[in-house]
């Protein structure tokens, strides 16, 4: 066993867990009326009530006990110091540092803010003259059209939020967002815009990613079968890259260039460059607010106790479920269409992050750590796996997250949306029991008692939407400190791309097919013979 399974701390958890077997959610309601508001907080403009939990003041006390046992208050300083919190690759996280203002910081990490400064104004200048049309393509016309080329977090991130914020979208500007290495994402994409007013940007944190450039490059085709200039290229791709040198080799522009730092991770990095498209499709004004979201939720978690912590709350409730309570997925389901593609955003967050059984220290796990994360928007979810989360045999721990205002004229839409959000939750915790007089009975059994935290949002607003997104980044760390693993490599991506390369080399007649597997070959024949 490891020193955390052993710890007093664990082991006090798990006798919790064991007493709170015969707990219910609705009798703990019944017997408490308070329960709602003594299980709830509001930070940085979003309301968490988590009321609906197997939780009791025993079993909160006990959580924050671990978190002490596990040094999470030294963690989180480490993190706001600037000290290396990715080992492996010995980087400090200084994703919050890009939304940090002059007096959130201090020592050297005070020294980087005029360099982020000067990205910022950076952003700030080219998308306005992109957006004005001060900034034009190669044959004169101004810009209607941005096509963000990317994968992963220079992807997932820029367009989840451009989605989110559609009430913010600029007029006379669209942005798409191409990541799948299947051609069918791209052309799909180009195939109802013009080559004289699309502009690229080619977001890779390495500008070595396969998909990315491959992208790129057909992209850049496409430009010139129009165009027919190879100086056509500089006035229509952008980049941006914590590795300059090689986008400007590419063709880029040094201007055009945006840069960030190898302290930033790519699933981290929409408040960096990355975030060019939203400065863009947006306006800048709109980005800055984005950034002073996600500040306000650093200043709470930096600075408030645990016991109101918002983020160390989530993450603690978190570990209840995942290590004690053996649940091994976690529902994240917005009631806002906007929202559709939050969780799989926070997929990539959560799951690249913590996805790992090897502690920072290089030995094995004996705990699990990351659950899988999966969602949809709300309502449509009641339409397809919510049969699972009532009726099914596992317990499934669910966020919902709600918008009080929906930011459309279409009252009567919204109240129905907001009532079937909470009418969702509510079920979960009462379920249903029949008479046995009903011959369906046993068919129409739910058992309840199923635990769910809600998120409400008044608006949603590009800081409102900061705030959300930093509150599940703050979330993942602390629970990384937990498990004492690295939230902040991902060397299980690494392998996969390595073995593609050797593929591609048999599949081209180039490589040494003895060193494939059997099934490989297999289907490699099979494909070859359908191509």
């Amino acid at each position: 066993m490891s020193e955390l399974t052993q710890s007093a701390a664990w082991q006090r958890l798990q006798q919790q867990q064991q007493r709170m077997q015969a707990f219910s959610l609705a009798d703990a309601f019944a017997a408490d009326h308070g329960r709602a508001d003594q299980y709830a907080l509001s930070a940085a403009g979003i309301y968490l009530d988590f009321s609906k939990n197997h939780i009791d003041p025993t079993v909160l006390d006990a959580l924050l006990e671990l978190a002490s046992h596990c040094g999470v208050k030294h963690g989180i300083e480490r993190l706001y110091n600037g000290d290396i919190v990715n080992p492996s690759e010995e980087r400090p996280a200084l994703h919050w540092l890009l939304r940090a203002q002059a007096g959130d910081t201090a020592g050297e990490l005070d020294k980087l803010l005029p360099e982020i400064g000067e990205i910022k104004q950076h952003l700030d200048d080219v998308s306005q003259q992109v957006i004005t049309g001060r900034l034009r393509g190669y044959t004169g016309k101004p810009f209607t059209d941005v096509v963000n080329i990317g994968i992963g977090g220079s992807d997932l991130g820029p367009a989840m939020a451009y989605q989110a914020l559609r009430n913010e979208q600029l007029a006379g500007i669209r942005c798409h967002f191409v990541a799948n290495m299947c051609a069918h994402d791209l052309l799909e994409t180009l195939q109802d815009l013009d080559p004289h007013t699309t502009l690229f940007i080619v977001a890779s944190k390495s500008f070595t990613t396969l998909e990315t450039l491959q992208n790129a490059n057909t992209a850049k085709q496409w430009l010139l079968d129009s165009l027919q200039d190879e100086n056509a290229v500089a006035s229509h791709f952008f980049a941006v890259s914590s590795k300059p040198e090689l986008a400007r080799r590419w063709g880029i522009r040094e201007e055009f260039v945006f840069p960030f730092r190898d302290w930033v991770g790519g699933r981290y990095s929409v408040w960096s460059a990355i975030g060019l498209p939203l400065c863009i499709g947006l306006g800048y004004p709109a980005f800055e607010q984005f950034l002073a979201g996600a500040r306000a939720m650093d200043r709470h978690f930096f600075s408030s106790d645990f016991s109101v912590n918002m983020p160390v709350l989530l993450a603690l409730i978190g570990i209840w479920y995942s290590n004690f309570w053996h649940c091994d997925q976690h529902a994240i389901i917005p009631y806002d269409n906007r929202l559709r593609r939050f969780p799989a955003y926070l997929q990539q967050l959560m799951m690249e992050s913590n996805g790992k059984s090897c502690t920072i220290n290089g030995q094995r796990t004996d705990y699990t750590t990351c659950p899988a994360i999966w969602g949809e928007p709300g309502s449509n979810a009641q339409h397809s796996f919510f049969q699972l989360l009532h009726q099914g045999s596992p317990m499934i721990p669910v966020d919902f997250i709600a918008v009080c205002d929906g930011g459309h004229p279409h009252h009567e839409h919204q109240q129905w949306l907001l009532s079937n959000c909470l009418a969702q939750s509510r079920t979960l915790m009462l379920g249903q029991q029949l008479a046995g007089t009903d011959p369906l009975a046993a068919h129409k059994f739910m058992p309840g008692n199923r635990p769910s935290n809600t998120l409400l949002l008044q608006q949603l607003t590009p800081a409102t939407l900061g705030a959300l997104i930093a509150l599940y980044e703050h979330k993942t760390y602390v629970q990384s400190l937990i498990w004492n693993i690295n939230a902040f490599d991902q060397w299980g991506v690494e392998l996969g791309k390595t073995i593609s390369r050797q593929i591609k080399s048999v599949m081209e007649g180039t490589g040494d097919s003895r060193t494939m597997d059997s099934s490989t070959m297999a289907l490699l024949a099979r494909i070859r013979g359908t191509n």
